[in-house]
């Protein structure tokens, strides 16, 4: 069993993680939750380390992985606290798939994101079809529509019933919040029926599109 003074040790080197951290995921998670047990509480680890809890708890991500890749974390085969947290989303078979997908090159780290909303949106379709729907939609043009998240007055998942209900399942690509500020990605066919809703309504596209929010 490692002290407590190398386990911090170990944390202040691999916080921020890259790929040229010296120690795996699955390492720093473990000493971030024994610190946790010794100290008595994910916020005096995050204290002592100077880093947020949130952050922390992206490692701890990890666990939520299946024990296939879990091994992969540990090989640093699949590294990134970014790409663990987003798998961590899913179940443990579309983990798998996504996973080998990115292993093959057929897909990157930086898609998982995207796939998450995706597969709150479809429930009961295959991952790989998932795969194959966002493939696509990277061949379309996008239009983009941003907010402030403070003008947004509904649940998110409501905001998204809104938005399929009014353009439809296949035009709305993308609806997510970060860092203060709301983006809706729909196709360009997407946007001429958000715009042409607008028009029925006798509203600026503007004052439409901020309407939804509320």
């Amino acid at each position: 069993m490692r002290t407590q003074e190398e386990m911090i040790s170990r944390l202040i080197a691999s916080i921020p993680y890259s790929p040229k951290a010296p120690f795996s995921l699955d390492l720093v998670a473990r000493d971030i939750e024994n610190l946790r047990r010794e100290l008595g509480g994910l916020d005096k680890v995050a204290e002592i380390v100077k880093v947020s809890e949130g952050m922390l708890n992206q490692f701890l991500k990890v666990k939520k992985l299946s024990p296939k890749i879990q091994k992969l974390v540990s090989d640093r085969v699949v590294d990134g606290v970014t790409l663990v947290h987003n798998l961590a989303k899913f179940s443990y078979p579309d983990q798998e798939v996504i996973v080998n997908e990115i292993i093959s090159g057929n897909l990157k780290g930086t898609d998982v994101r995207l796939l998450s909303p995706l597969r709150t949106q479809y429930t009961d379709a295959d991952i790989k079809q998932l795969i194959e729907k966002l493939k696509n939609s990277e061949n379309k043009k996008v239009s983009v529509i941003k907010f402030n998240s403070e003008d947004l007055h509904k649940e998110v998942e409501k905001l998204r019933k809104d938005l399929v209900r009014i353009v439809g399942k296949e035009e709305l690509i993308d609806l997510l919040l970060s860092n203060g500020e709301g983006s809706i990605k729909l196709t360009s066919k997407g946007e001429k029926e958000l715009r042409s809703a607008a028009k029925r309504q006798k509203k600026s596209f503007q004052e439409f599109t901020y309407s939804i929010l509320q």
